[in-house]
């Protein structure tokens, strides 16, 4: 019985590394987007263009830029946890684990879930909160 929770718990945190990894890609490509638009208000600045526009969207993108960055160093980490966790939990399927050891694996394991949740959670807020108008 204990076996297969772990089997599964392994399988949950394939699943995370996937979902993880997954959104860290979005939130990279987003990332290299804003960079390419920081670089073309940068130039702009450069050639005497500072109207009021182009420096409101410097602004813009560098909170932008900050947030998402933000973001996906807590997707590393939780892309990261998850991996570690697989490895250690497709280990423990062929040994025998104390009750401590196993109770400490399910709790980093809700843990390491509850992380991925709140981490959709801020995407969603983040997409809402830019997309809305007024």
């Amino acid at each position: 019985m204990e076996q297969n929770i772990i089997g599964d718990l392994a399988s949950i945190q394939l699943t995370l590394v996937g979902i993880s990894f997954s959104i860290f890609t979005i939130l990279y490509s987003l990332v290299i987007g804003k960079l390419d638009l920081l670089q073309s208000i940068s130039k702009q600045i450069k050639e005497g263009n500072r109207s009021p526009e182009i420096m409101q969207l410097e602004i813009f993108c560098l909170k932008s830029l900050k947030r998402l960055r933000r973001m996906n160093f807590w997707t590393i980490i939780i892309c990261i946890t998850s991996i570690l966790l697989f490895i250690i939990l497709w280990q423990a399927k062929s040994v025998s684990l104390s009750n401590t050891s196993k109770n400490v694996l399910f709790i980093v394991n809700y843990i390491d879930f509850l992380g991925i949740l709140i981490l959709i959670g801020v995407v969603f807020r983040s997409y809402f909160s830019s997309t809305k108008y007024d």
